[in-house]
């Protein structure tokens, strides 16, 4: 369900590579019968509860994003628009979780399966940082609501990332090679041929 609902706000890529892995991690603590049966559902029905969420809002995928801009659309009536969708899609959702925990295998663990599920080796949140980006996130909702121009988040978050997390700056590889390599196995021919993907 975060998926679903995470992914109105933080477009429905993001909301998968963030609660893909987690869930990885869960489903990898839980005794061998579970998480076999719980794996690829969980996985599949995240990627399905994120694109189905993400349908409602503007900025929860690309297309969206493209369809409110060429249609003049203010937000409220996109999403009034795809709110019966979304709902359906909910409702949906909601009736598989029920089936498949219906189904799921019974499994009694130990006390130590049930240890292990705990997270005891959690990081400190900094929460100088969540405020600050809780803030520049909400700023550029504004860009994309039409109420604020995109060059103030831009040169905020800009400001920001070089005074207060500039390492993060010097992580990412700016090189256009891996892009590059991307689009040559997926739109060259000769390169799927070689490369059988499907």
């Amino acid at each position: 369900m975060l998926c679903f609902f995470l992914s109105m706000v933080i477009t429905n890529d993001v909301a998968l590579i963030t609660f893909v892995p987690l869930a990885l991690i869960i489903v990898h603590k839980l005794p061998k019968e579970l998480g076999n049966y719980w794996l690829l559902k969980i996985v599949a029905m995240q990627t399905i509860a994120a694109n189905l969420g993400s349908m409602l809002t503007p900025i929860g995928n690309p297309q969206n994003l493209y369809l409110y801009a060429r249609a003049g659309m203010s937000a409220a009536e996109l999403i009034t628009l795809m709110l019966p969708y979304s709902a359906t899609a909910l409702i949906l959702l909601l009736i598989w979780i029920q089936v498949a925990a219906a189904k799921a295998p019974h499994v009694c663990g130990s006390e130590k399966d049930k240890t292990l599920l705990g997270f005891s080796d959690r990081k400190e949140l900094n929460m100088e940082y969540l405020a600050a980006y809780l803030i520049l996130f909400a700023i550029c909702l504004l860009t994309v609501a039409r109420i604020i121009p995109y060059q103030i988040p831009l040169v905020l978050v800009l400001i920001y990332m070089l005074l207060r997390n500039r390492e993060n700056i010097s992580r990412v590889d700016y090189s256009p090679m891996p892009l590059s390599q991307l689009f040559e196995v997926l739109f060259d021919s000769s390169v799927v041929v070689k490369y059988p993907i499907f």
